[in-house]
């Protein structure tokens, strides 16, 4: 999973995912405004932001930090919770119990990858 131990700190790994995934999700938000509204503002700063995500997200994996794969399910389960949270608060849906089974099986998985990326660690030292 691991690919790059020493570069940077947790917090800015998670960080920059979360940057990512936030504004993958952002982007999807611009797109709801959009298609609601029918103004072409909305559309082209929907573009604006996933442009953006996806040029972070290069960023990321030339990082090498994280491995191709693990990268791409925390930055999309990131993407996913702002969509929920957005249309929780904003829209008023509820999310249902498969999502929420969803959301703590994705919290599940970033703590099992850490945990596997830090015995990984010590084990090689």
């Amino acid at each position: 999973m691991t690919m790059n131990q020493d570069s940077y700190s947790l917090v800015v790994i998670y960080g920059l995912l979360v940057i990512i995934g936030g504004v993958g999700g952002i982007g999807d938000v611009l797109l709801y405004k959009w298609a609601k509204s029918q103004n072409i503002v909305w559309l082209i700063f929907s573009y604006f932001a996933w442009l953006f995500s996806l040029t972070l997200l290069g960023f990321f994996l030339r990082l090498e930090h994280l491995t191709f794969g693990a990268t791409i399910v925390l930055a999309t389960a990131i993407h996913l919770v702002v969509g929920l949270v957005w249309s929780f608060c904003f829209v008023g849906n509820k999310p249902s119990r498969l999502e929420m089974a969803g959301i703590v099986l994705a919290v599940a998985a970033v703590i099992l990858m850490e945990m596997g990326r830090a015995q990984a660690a010590t084990s090689e030292q």
